[in-house]
């Protein structure tokens, strides 16, 4: 949990929207659906030893919620202690006809091709591969084929600043965003440029206007310093929310929080499925159940192929499940997640406040 945090301070859930009851959440996105097309769902929190995690430390959903005829799923929880006008606020959101298929299909060849069935794409060290630091899992399958995490454009690095800080010659020779490795290759920075144009692309027809149409004041946190640091951030808008997207190829994300992400924004994960395959993952909010329920917390979420969902990763406690086949290569499910880490505000990746110190 993010240091100084604690789980009743709600005030940081707020951005993706508010209201003094289940009523007045479900007339929030009546402004954009119609009610039967829009799910709510009250969640409440679980005590530590009830969350969803199984007894090897890995994910696990002890419940789970299904698309049905609904087109948009909210998750809410009530404030403690609150009985104002913002008394329930919204955690996520999931959007099942987020891309249309052909969108969605070229999307989940172009990333399983060009990353995770490239042995040049070289994946990224991230804490919740495993069930802990000292301990090892079998979730991600085989260590060279198994299901992997790729990190590309920017994000938090040394010294507090972006990892291109000491990139020589940002000037005239931008930073590969998506290098896929270290050499340089000419084939590499090609594919790279590729990758980079699909991202910017989805995220700025697709993922920034709907952010910025449903769930406004994220957006406007995310991008009123935009204009500052341009080069920190993916797309060609003037608004950019994004700093990063990480590429999870059948990867099984162990319970964590995103704390390096910055304060009152938000985070965009976009599924990609595997046409016809039945090996499925799902999105778990680990210490959360729906309110009433009497099982153990960890909440799962069936996400479709081409579903958009948004959340707080930054205060909400998440996973993924483990595949039955992780494989990188043919990954039964590739999700691309979108995120924008704290402190990304500076001009040229903060090479010129690093200068200066």
């Amino acid at each position: 949990m993010p240091e100084g945090y604690e789980e009743d301070d709600e005030e940081a859930f707020t951005q993706l929207g508010t209201g003094k009851d289940i009523a007045a959440i479900y007339a929030l996105f009546a402004k954009y659906w119609n009610m039967d097309d829009i799910m709510v769902v009250e969640l409440e929190k679980v005590q530590d030893e009830e969350k969803g995690i199984n007894e090897d430390g890995c994910p696990e959903a002890n419940s789970r919620i299904d698309p049905d005829k609904e087109k948009v799923l909210v998750f809410v929880k009530q404030r403690k202690n609150h009985t104002c006008d913002h008394a329930f606020t919204v955690m996520s959101y999931y959007i099942w006809d987020g891309l249309r298929k052909e969108w969605a299909d070229a999307l989940y060849l172009a990333f399983r091709d060009n990353v995770g069935a490239n042995p040049r794409a070289e994946p990224s060290e991230r804490g919740c591969c495993t069930k802990s630091k000292i301990t090892d899992c079998n979730c991600q399958g085989n260590k060279y084929t198994g299901g992997a995490f790729y990190a590309f454009g920017c994000f938090l690095g040394k010294c507090g600043l972006c990892r291109f800080f000491k990139y020589p010659n940002l000037e005239n020779d931008p930073p590969p965003k998506f290098r896929l490795n270290l050499t340089g290759d000419p084939n590499d920075l090609n594919t790279a440029s590729y990758l980079q144009g699909m991202t910017e692309a989805l995220v700025d027809t697709k993922l920034t206007p709907l952010l910025k149409k449903y769930s406004p004041k994220a957006h406007a946190n995310m991008t009123h310093l935009s204009k500052l640091c341009p080069k920190c951030r993916i797309g060609i808008l003037e608004e950019k929310p994004f700093s990063g997207v990480g590429v999870c190829c059948a990867y099984c994300a162990h319970s964590h929080y995103d704390d390096k992400n910055c304060k009152n924004g938000a985070t965009c994960i976009v599924s990609l499925n595997k046409e016809g395959s039945t090996d499925e993952q799902l999105h778990i909010l680990t210490s959360y159940r729906r309110k009433g329920d009497t099982c153990k917390g960890g909440i799962g979420v069936s996400i479709p192929h081409g579903a958009i969902a948004v959340e707080v990763a930054r205060h909400l406690e998440h996973s993924t499940s483990a595949l039955k086949n992780a494989s990188r290569i043919d990954p039964a499910r590739i999700s691309l997640v979108f995120y924008q880490h704290r402190g990304l505000n500076l001009p040229e990746h903060g090479h010129i406040d690093y200068n200066c110190q």
